[in-house]
């Protein structure tokens, strides 16, 4: 239920149902029941923008999943530890929990956790405004997320190499990216990713004085994030 409520963005009530599924696993002894517990109640606060919260529901996690042994698990709340810091602006500690992601996901092997890992390293150097190391890593994610065809994190990595080489002043190469993204987006109705590479070919348009496109592009993007406000409030009143 905690889920569902996360999912149409209800987050008192999701809150609500996981500290009472937290309780039963705590009255059971369920380490794991209660990691996961509070990986989720992490990622809840995460989406109200409480950064802080949820850095002590991932560092919790963390330490019940390293008790266990549980690598995955380990490397799951490290990942969203070093995502919370980059947001609190503390780049050099986000960076150390995402390589250590990095170097555990690399021993488990499962490449699509590696390929995230990469993405997220990228956005921090992203917001160091340290645009070349941040387009490594994201080639680096792609390369990964197209040998596993992994459609809707090729276009979401695809974003983010765009969004690069326009902080760099690229902007054919940005627009070319962009225009690949949305190739694969649209198909999949993949809102998020359609909405942000339109909001960034708006102001690739505006920055080259092209301002008729810039407001068609920006159309665009206000009319899909409209579509997602939308269905969320669908959502919330089917239930």
């Amino acid at each position: 239920m905690g889920s569902y409520y996360w999912k149409i963005s209800e987050y008192s009530k999701a809150l609500e149902y996981i500290l009472e599924a937290k309780r039963i696993f705590e009255e059971l002894g369920d380490k794991k029941g209660k990691a996961d517990s509070h990986n989720m109640m992490g990622i809840v606060n995460s989406e109200m923008g409480e950064y802080r919260e949820a850095f002590g529901h991932f560092s919790e996690a963390h330490l019940q999943f390293k008790s266990l042994g549980n690598l995955r698990g380990v490397a799951k709340s490290l990942n969203n530890m070093g995502l919370m810091l980059n947001y609190l602006g503390d780049y050099a500690r986000a960076l150390e929990y995402l390589m250590q992601t990095d170097e555990i996901n690399r021993k488990l092997g499962i490449k699509v956790y590696i390929a995230n890992t990469l993405n997220n390293i990228g956005e921090v150097y992203t917001a160091m405004k340290n645009h070349l190391l941040a387009l490594d890593y994201y080639t680096q994610s792609l390369k990964i997320k197209e040998s596993i065809d992994d459609q809707r994190g090729i276009a979401y990595t695809l974003i983010n190499i765009g969004q690069s080489h326009r902080y760099l002043g690229h902007y054919k190469e940005a627009v070319q990216h962009l225009e690949r993204a949305l190739s694969i987006a649209s198909p999949l109705n993949t809102r998020s990713e359609i909405k942000k590479a339109y909001l960034e070919l708006s102001e690739i348009s505006e920055n080259l004085g092209q301002y008729r496109e810039s407001l068609d592009y920006y159309k665009k993007y206000k009319e899909m994030n409209d579509a997602i406000f939308n269905q969320q409030s669908s959502d919330k009143v089917a239930h």
